[in-house]
């Protein structure tokens, strides 16, 4: 099955963007994970990896842009949550950054 096959080689390739992450070399990372979400854009799971990539990586904008599609594709998963409350902070949006932590610790 071809997509069987397209939305395993996303998955593989979310994970080695993770390894990457694990290991603090997030442009790597940054490659698999987009490569990931082109396979398969709408995988929350690589979303919420890309978007706290991209954070780390100083691209706030596109990392609040991958959580808040991750949190639409999956609410309230507490790591997209914590990801995005800490996208928030660095973007200014303290109310948002303190909602969005809370909501993560009551899960």
């Amino acid at each position: 099955n071809q997509f069987m096959d397209k939305k395993q080689k996303a998955n593989n390739l979310t994970q080695l963007g993770v390894e990457k992450m694990k290991a603090e070399l997030y442009q790597e990372a940054l490659k698999y994970l987009d490569q990931a979400d082109v396979l398969s854009p709408n995988d929350a799971f690589n979303l919420q990896h890309r978007g706290a990539t991209k954070r780390v990586l100083g691209d706030y904008k596109g990392s609040l842009e991958d959580l808040n599609k991750a949190d639409a594709l999956s609410p309230n998963d507490a790591c997209t949550l914590r990801n995005r409350g800490a996208t928030k902070k660095r973007l200014g949006d303290y109310k948002g950054s303190l909602e969005d932590l809370n909501k993560a610790d009551a899960l």
